[in-house]
C-alpha cells in the first residue's frame, strides 16, 4: 500500500511502504470470563438482598408514600447494581469483542475498537525486542505488548493483544516474520 491509501475503512492511511499482511477479529461469542469471577459472586449478593426485600419484605405495603418508595428504590438499585456484576461485565466484555477488529502490517499491530459510535485505534510496533506469545486459550490468543495497572504498592503487568482468533497459530508465525523482517 502506498501512503495516503486506505488498507480497510477503520485502519486508515497506512505509512510510506507499508503493507496490509493479515485482518481479523475475535471470536464473539458470549463467555464467562474467570478474571471476572470475583465481581460476579460479589454481585450475587447484591442480587440476593435486593429479590429478597421485593419479594419477602413488602416494601411496596406502604403504598406510594416516601416513606414506602425508599426501601422499594433501595432494593431495586441493590437488584440492578447486582445484575450488572452478575451478567453486565460480561456483556459488555462480548460488546468490546465484537466491535474490535485487529490488522497486522509489516511494522506494526494494530486494534480498533468501535464503542458507542467511536472509533479508537490503538497501534503497537513489532520489533526484534517485542515479546510475541501465543497463550493456550480457547481459541487461541497472540499477545505482543504489556500495560501496567498500578496496584498499592506495585505495578501488575497485563498482556495485550489479538485475542480469541481462529487462526491464532497463522498469525503468530505471521508476526515473527514481521519480528525477523522476513515477512
Amino acid at each position: 500500500m502506498t501512503a495516503g491509501t486506505s488498507a480497510h475503512l477503520w485502519i486508515g492511511p497506512l505509512d510510506e511502504a507499508e503493507r496490509l499482511l493479515w485482518q481479523g477479529r475475535p471470536d464473539g461469542r458470549f463467555r464467562f470470563n474467570m478474571l471476572n469471577l470475583a465481581p460476579s459472586l460479589f454481585g450475587v449478593v447484591f442480587l440476593a438482598v435486593g429479590l429478597f426485600e421485593l419479594t419477602y419484605v413488602q416494601s411496596f405495603e406502604k403504598g406510594l408514600s416516601l416513606l414506602g418508595a425508599v426501601p422499594a428504590a433501595l432494593a431495586v438499585t441493590f437488584l440492578l447494581f447486582g445484575l450488572h456484576l452478575v451478567l453486565g461485565i460480561h456483556i459488555g466484555e462480548t460488546y468490546d469483542r465484537r466491535n474490535t477488529r485487529y490488522a497486522l502490517t509489516d511494522r506494526r499491530a494494530i486494534v480498533a475498537l468501535k464503542r458507542f459510535g467511536r472509533l479508537s485505534l490503538t497501534s503497537f510496533p513489532i520489533s526484534a525486542e517485542t515479546e510475541i506469545e501465543l497463550r493456550a486459550t480457547t481459541p487461541q490468543s497472540v499477545l505482543f505488548a504489556d500495560r501496567y495497572i498500578e496496584l498499592e504498592d506495585e505495578a501488575e503487568r497485563q498482556r495485550i493483544g489479538f485475542e480469541l482468533l481462529a487462526d491464532a497459530e497463522a498469525v503468530y508465525d505471521l508476526m515473527l516474520q514481521v519480528q525477523q523482517g522476513t515477512a
